[in-house]
């Protein structure tokens, strides 16, 4: 049975496919200029295929982290991780690399033994941080303190 342990936060992709649309027709506009020519069918270009894949993310109806049986699939942008649920070590919120006591926001960080050896997977676009990591620590069997961030 699949379970979507947390849903794709998609306000980062809605920004990013405004201002795709909005880029292809200010680089439309300038194309009557001969010499910013150059420039706008390349951007035009880029934009499009970023239009394409911005409406693909917000499309997707799939869960940004799920479970299917004993494995866990973990969605990185259009990049996907798949672990059985006996590799997780742990799950909690991402620290944020610059400063100390803060955590990024929508982000989840995935302690998993893979191929022998302990990799963090980060998992960015989680819409519920805090019920991720609490799902995903009671897969593996770990009890948070409710009251902690």
């Amino acid at each position: 049975m699949k379970e979507i342990i947390s849903k794709r936060y998609k306000r980062n992709y809605l920004i990013m496919l405004a201002v795709s649309v909005i880029t292809i027709f200010t680089s439309i506009k300038f194309m009557k200029l001969p010499i910013i020519q150059l420039v706008s069918i390349p951007m035009i270009a880029i934009c499009a295929l970023g239009a394409i894949v911005w409406t693909i993310l917000l499309i997707d109806q799939r869960g940004v982290i799920e479970k299917v049986g004993n494995e866990v699939t973990i969605r990185q942008g259009i990049q996907k991780t798949v672990v059985k649920t006996t590799y997780i070590i742990n799950a909690y919120p991402t620290p944020h690399q610059t400063k100390a006591g803060v955590t990024q926001k929508n982000c989840v960080s995935v302690d998993v033994v893979m191929d022998g050896k302990r990799k963090t997977i980060i998992c960015s676009d989680v819409e519920d941080v805090a019920k991720a990591v609490r799902r995903l620590n009671e897969i593996k069997g770990i009890r948070l303190n409710e009251n902690a961030d």
